[in-house]
C-alpha cells in the first residue's frame, strides 16, 4: 500500500520515488507527526484509489495552545476520478483516533482542490494576499551575495498573544527543519525584538526575490524592521522584490507593510477552515497567516 501511494504522487509530480518515499518519512513518520498524523487511503480491492492526510498544526491565542489539524497531502488514483472519491475521503476523518480532540481544520488549498472543500462545509473568511515592494530594477545582473544569518532559537522571541497564529514550540519546531528547504533570517540592529524568516528566489534572469515567510517577536517593531530589511537586501542580496503574504483581515499588519512601501498584487492564496470543537473565526477571529503557515515553506 506504501508503495501504492508513493507511485500516485511520483507519477502526477515526475519526481523520484526515493526522493519522495524519504520526504514522506521526514513529514509522516517523526515523532512529532507519527502518533498524530491522520493518513486516509480509499481501496478498491488491493488498488489504492485515493489518499487524503491530515497533519497537527499547534495554533494558540494568548498562550493557550489549540489542537488544530492542516489538510496535507491528497490525490486520486487517475483510474477513479470523476467520482468525487476526494470529498469522500475528508468525510472520513473522523475516524482518525484524534478526531474528538481536534479544535479545528485549517488549510491552503491549490485550485482544482478548492471547491471540493467548499462542498464539505469549510469556510472561506479570507485568503492571504500578496504585498510587493520594489526595490532596484536593475539589481538582479549582478550575482547574488550569501551572507545569512545562522538559524535562531525562535522559542527565544516573544509571540505576541492577541493574534491566532502558529505555535512556534521546540517539537513543532524540530519537525519542521527536518524535512523543510533552509530557511534565512534577519536580526534588525536597531530593533532587537524582531526577526524576519525570509528566503532568496531567483525568478527569472535578472529577477531576485525576496519572500518574507514569518515574523517573530513584537508586531510594533515590524515597520521599522521591514525597513532594515529592504536596505539590507539591496545591499547584501541584489534583491529586486521583496514579498510577503499576509491573512487578508490582519489589518494591523497590512497597513505596516502599506505604509513601509509595499503595494497589493492581484495574486492570493486560499486559506479554509471547518469548526470542529469550536469555531476560531467566531471564537477569536484576528488571525496571524502568512506564507510561512504552509507546510511547503
Amino acid at each position: 500500500m506504501h508503495d501504492q501511494i508513493i507511485n500516485l504522487f511520483v507519477a502526477q509530480y515526475n519526481v523520484g520515488f526515493d526522493e519522495f518515499a524519504t520526504k514522506f518519512k521526514e513529514f509522516y513518520f517523526h515523532p512529532y507527526q507519527q502518533n498524530k498524523a491522520i493518513m486516509l487511503v480509499a481501496l478498491e480491492g488491493e488498488t489504492v484509489a485515493g489518499f487524503q492526510s491530515f497533519f497537527h498544526w499547534p495554533m494558540e491565542f494568548e498562550k493557550k495552545r489549540l489542537n488544530v489539524y492542516q489538510s496535507g497531502n491528497s490525490i486520486i488514483n487517475p483510474d477513479f476520478r470523476g467520482q468525487r472519491l476526494f470529498n469522500k475521503l475528508l468525510q472520513q476523518i473522523h475516524l482518525g483516533e484524534q478526531y474528538d480532540s481536534i479544535d479545528f481544520l485549517m488549510g491552503f488549498p491549490v485550485v482544482a482542490s478548492y471547491k471540493s472543500f467548499i462542498r464539505d462545509e469549510w469556510l472561506n473568511p479570507f485568503d492571504l494576499e500578496w504585498y510587493v515592494k520594489i526595490i532596484n530594477p536593475v539589481a538582479g545582473v549582478f550575482s547574488a551575495n550569501s551572507d545569512f544569518a545562522d538559524p535562531p532559537e525562535l522559542t527565544n522571541y516573544v509571540q505576541n498573544g492577541k493574534f491566532l497564529k502558529t505555535n512556534y514550540n521546540s517539537e513543532f519546531n524540530a519537525w519542521r527543519a527536518n524535512f523543510s528547504d533552509p530557511k534565512h533570517y534577519f536580526r534588525p540592529k536597531q530593533f532587537e525584538n524582531i526577526l524576519l524568516e525570509f528566503k532568496v528566489t531567483k525568478r527569472k534572469r535578472f529577477i531576485n526575490e525576496l519572500t518574507i515567510g514569518n515574523f517573530y517577536g513584537d508586531p510594533m517593531q515590524l515597520k521599522g524592521a521591514l525597513n532594515e530589511l529592504t536596505g539590507y537586501a539591496f545591499r547584501k542580496f541584489n534583491v529586486t522584490i521583496v514579498s510577503m503574504a499576509i491573512s487578508a483581515n490582519n489589518y494591523e499588519i497590512i497597513e505596516c507593510l502599506k505604509s513601509s512601501g509595499f503595494k497589493k498584487i492581484n495574486k492570493a492564496i486560499h486559506f479554509i477552515y471547518k469548526p470542529m470543537k469550536i469555531n476560531p473565526q467566531e471564537q477569536y477571529g484576528n488571525w496571524m497567516l502568512t506564507r510561512g503557515d504552509i507546510d511547503t515553506w
